[in-house]
């Protein structure tokens, strides 16, 4: 059996690792195969608050008291202080997770299935063993991104943030895959796994304050197939925190929805059949130079079609071709793509309503009163238990069809 690693970013989490490493404790395991091991990196920049660093002090405490208690191994990595802290322009999460991963290569190699967590996170009991048999059934899979599901805070106000951005993830997602993108999944640094050796030949973690986890799993999607299902959930915390510069805590805890429609609107459906539009004229694309829908996003933001003309003649079949095309306009790319043909209108309730009503019959008339207010928090979670089944059969549709001789 391939070795199993965890590592888990530790920031000011004192309030919620304990229950996080319990819950690894009642994975269910085969106590007659390798025990799984954990890492943990406590870590804090330069500028890091004094509150925080006596929190980060505690929990350092708290894990020396308790590390031999636990039924995994628990190596414990201090990164509080010079030389073991980051510097300014490093310290973040993305440093921590590439110097959790870098220890477990330096110690084990490559042959590992690498599991990245974060310190307030739930998984079911049956996670780990889920991972481990997705990657035994499809031993050409590099990486692995599984269900989520944010639990809800208590406050009305950051329901109704993590709600709507919850929506907008699985809106994003579902209209990614009915066009058919290769990069209709979601990258939570909570949520996701990957091979050793593939997690080394993509680079690692890079070294961003947030974000790393996208840059990550679309460098993995490059280098071949992912796995979007698994019988199991990852149940990330839903907390307000600036411990990124955008992400789940910040939007939380904002005091209205308005820079969270600024930042993540629910992009026009218009734009993602562009899109899809596209995918289905490359076979012919291959053949020979035809404008493309979105021919007006290559021209202003990759130069033209340049570049494409020049991998017609640098690729002699059409799935090398194809896959070019793909890793050339990724899913940065796309995201970038729906923001350039994004209609001029003024972000609003009434608009994200209309969006949502546009995928499927009905959302718009269960949001069109006093919609994404407190007063519908109820319907709004009916909506999301919704889009999340949508997704799932999505997912569980793309693992039925698997291809075990898929390189891309």
């Amino acid at each position: 059996m391939t070795a199993v690693h965890l590592c888990i970013p530790v920031y000011d989490e004192r309030e919620w690792l304990p229950d996080t490493l319990a819950g690894l404790a009642s994975q269910e395991w085969d106590r007659s195969e390798e025990p799984f091991e954990v890492w943990v990196c406590v870590n804090q920049g330069p500028q890091t608050p004094e509150r925080i660093r006596d929190a980060n002090r505690e929990t350092l405490h708290w894990l020396e008291r308790t590390r031999g208690h636990w039924p995994f191994r628990l190596h414990v990595l201090d990164a509080t202080s010079p030389p073991a802290a980051p510097d300014a322009r490093e310290a973040g999460v993305g440093w921590a997770r590439r110097h959790l991963f870098r220890q477990v290569v330096a110690r084990v190699g490559t042959d590992f299935i690498g599991v990245s967590l974060d310190a307030d996170t739930h998984l079911e009991p049956n996670y780990l063993g889920e991972v481990v048999r997705a990657f035994a059934r499809h031993p050409n899979a590099v990486g692995l991104a599984a269900p989520f599901y944010h639990r809800l805070p208590q406050d009305p106000q950051q329901q109704l943030n993590l709600l709507r951005y919850e929506l907008y993830i699985r809106y994003y997602q579902i209209n990614l895959w009915r066009i058919g993108s290769p990069y209709a999944f979601v990258a939570l640094g909570s949520a996701m796994a990957f091979c050793g050796w593939a997690y080394a030949a993509a680079r690692g973690f890079p070294v961003r304050a947030a974000g790393e986890d996208f840059y990550l799993l679309q460098a993995l999607r490059k280098i071949g197939p992912l796995i979007r299902w698994i019988d199991s959930r990852v149940y990330p915390a839903s907390r307000p925190s600036e411990r990124v510069p955008f992400g789940t805590g910040i939007l939380v805890a904002e005091e209205d929805l308005g820079l969270q429609r600024r930042r993540f609107p629910f992009f026009a459906p218009s734009s993602f059949e562009l899109l899809g539009r596209t995918y289905a004229m490359l076979p012919d694309f291959f053949r020979v130079h035809r404008e493309l829908p979105i021919g007006d996003f290559l021209e202003r933001e990759l130069k033209g079609y340049g570049a494409f003309d020049r991998m017609r003649g640098n690729f002699k079949d059409e799935r090398r071709f194809v896959k070019a095309w793909h890793e050339r306009v990724d899913g940065l790319r796309i995201l970038q793509m729906l923001r350039f043909f994004e209609p001029q209108r003024e972000p609003s309730a009434a608009l994200d309503a209309e969006r949502l009503g546009a995928l499927f019959e009905g959302a718009d008339d269960a949001l069109r009163q006093d919609a994404f207010s407190e007063r519908n928090l109820a319907e709004l979670d009916v909506l999301r238990d919704r889009l999340c089944r949508w997704e799932a059969r999505f997912q569980r549709r793309f693992m039925a069809d698997w291809k075990a001789d898929a390189r891309w």
